[in-house]
C-alpha cells in the first residue's frame, strides 16, 4: 500500500480513524438490525400465539366445565341445586362469550379464522340447544333433557372441541415458528459480530504496523 506509506503522519492516522469508524459504525447499524428481527419474533411469540394457545384453552376448559354442570343439573332433583347449577351454566356462557371475544381479537391468518368462525357458528348452535335442555331440566323432564345432552349437544360439543384443538394447533405452530426464526436471527447475528469484529481488529492491527513502519 505505496499510497498509504506516501500519506503524512497526520493523513495516515486520519485514514485508519475514518476506516475503523466506518466498520464500527457499520457493526453498530447490522447488530441494531438484527436486534430488531430478533425482537419482532419474540413480540409474535409474546403477544399473539402463545396468548392465542392461552385463550383457546380456557375456552376449552369453560365448556367442559359447563358440560359437567350440565349433567350436575339434568341429574338434581331439589329446586335448589337446580337453580345453583343453571346459575352456574349461566356463569360459564358469560365466560365462554369473554373467551371468544379475546381469541377472535388475537386471529391472525385466513386459515384460524375459518376455523375460528365454524367453531363460533357451532358454540351459537350449542348454547340455543343449552337453553333448552335447561329450561327441560328446571320443568323435571329429565329424560328429555338427557337426550338433547348425550344426542345434539355431544355432536355439536365435539365440533367444537375439534375447532378448539385446531386453533390451538395453527397457533402452536406459529410459535414454533416465531421461536425458530428468534434462534435463526440470534445464530446470524453472533456471527456477523464475529466476523466484523475480525475485520475491525486486522484493520487496526496492520494499521497499527504500516504506521510502525512507516
Amino acid at each position: 500500500m505505496t499510497w498509504f506509506e506516501n500519506l503524512r503522519l497526520s493523513r495516515k492516522l486520519m485514514a485508519v480513524f475514518a476506516a475503523i469508524v466506518v466498520l464500527v459504525g457499520t457493526l453498530g447499524g447490522l447488530s441494531v438490525l438484527e436486534v430488531r428481527q430478533l425482537g419482532k419474533a419474540t413480540d409474535d411469540l409474546a403477544g399473539n400465539w402463545m396468548p392465542s394457545v392461552n385463550s383457546a384453552r380456557k375456552m376449552q376448559y369453560e365448556m367442559q366445565a359447563q358440560r359437567t354442570v350440565l349433567y350436575q343439573l339434568i341429574s338434581s332433583s331439589s329446586a335448589d341445586d337446580i337453580k345453583r347449577f343453571a346459575d352456574r351454566i349461566e356463569m360459564y356462557e358469560k365466560r365462554i362469550g369473554e373467551s371468544t371475544a379475546t381469541s377472535r381479537k388475537l386471529l391472525s391468518s385466513a386459515e384460524e379464522k375459518a376455523v375460528f368462525e365454524h367453531l363460533v357458528e357451532r358454540r351459537e348452535a350449542f348454547s340455543r340447544l343449552l337453553g333448552e335442555i335447561v329450561a327441560l331440566a328446571k320443568e323435571d323432564k329429565d329424560q328429555d333433557a338427557l337426550k338433547l345432552t348425550t344426542g345434539p349437544a355431544r355432536d355439536l360439543a365435539l365440533e367444537i372441541a375439534a375447532d378448539a384443538d385446531k386453533v390451538v394447533a395453527i397457533n402452536e405452530k406459529g410459535a414454533a415458528a416465531s421461536v425458530a426464526q428468534a434462534d435463526a436471527v440470534r445464530d446470524q447475528a453472533i456471527l456477523m459480530v464475529l466476523a466484523l469484529l475480525g475485520v475491525v481488529t486486522a484493520v487496526a492491527i496492520g494499521a497499527g504496523l504500516m504506521l510502525q513502519r512507516g
